[in-house]
């Protein structure tokens, strides 16, 4: 179960932590709202922009992100990433890039709404091609790829000495984030999942 631990100006922080002497604490938040996020449209290559309410939200997180100690903030290849560390990060933290934490590709659904989608592919679309594990949107990643990239490059952050690490990600990305840590859900929680823009979770690891 999530219990809250910090609820600020309208913002959550939902922890699933367990109780033992020494742990690292990772903390996954979604970037801010785009104009893309508004239209529901999908994005991954389309480096979509924080809109005006993004920044807002960027901004409002700003002194929790402080109180949470953060000694490392990761993000992604992308600008809506970049902008919310940019406006976050008043003490200078150190950021890292990873491509690993990218949102999923989606290829010929990119920039499209899922009506669009539907009507443009549907056979695709009928065959509820991004719920299926092993295939993928034509030329995008198969649930499995991501997965292989997002579970890698978390083995090596919990090997980074940082104690209190921000990743600052995406949508579908953070679903498999929250399947890393908790193996055992099924199809229907990882789906039911959702990090909504600016929201952030917490884990700990030893």
């Amino acid at each position: 179960m999530y219990h809250t631990v910090t609820k600020k100006s309208g913002y959550t922080i939902w922890d699933l932590s367990i109780d033992t002497c020494h742990m690292k604490n990772i903390y996954v938040l979604r970037h801010g709202e785009t104009d893309y996020n508004v239209q529901e449209r999908y994005q991954w290559q389309s480096d979509i922009e924080l809109n005006e309410n993004g920044e807002n939200q960027a901004r409002i997180l700003t002194p929790i992100v402080h109180e949470l100690m953060i000694d490392l903030i990761i993000v992604t290849p992308t600008k809506r990433t970049h902008k919310m560390a940019k406006i976050m990060n008043t003490k200078n933290i150190p950021v890292l890039e990873s491509s690993d934490f990218a949102e999923r590709n989606m290829w010929v659904y990119e920039g499209l709404t899922r009506d669009e989608a539907k009507k443009l592919y549907p056979e695709l679309w009928n065959s509820n091609i991004t719920r299926i594990y092993d295939k993928a949107p034509t030329n995008g990643e198969t649930r499995h790829e991501v997965r292989q990239r997002v579970c890698l490059w978390l083995d090596e952050v919990k090997k980074h000495t940082a104690e209190n690490i921000l990743i600052i990600t995406h949508a579908y990305t953070a679903k498999e984030i929250h399947k890393y840590f908790n193996t055992n859900i099924s199809e229907k929680e990882f789906f039911a999942f959702n990090l909504t823009n600016a929201e952030i979770m917490k884990y700990e690891i030893q």
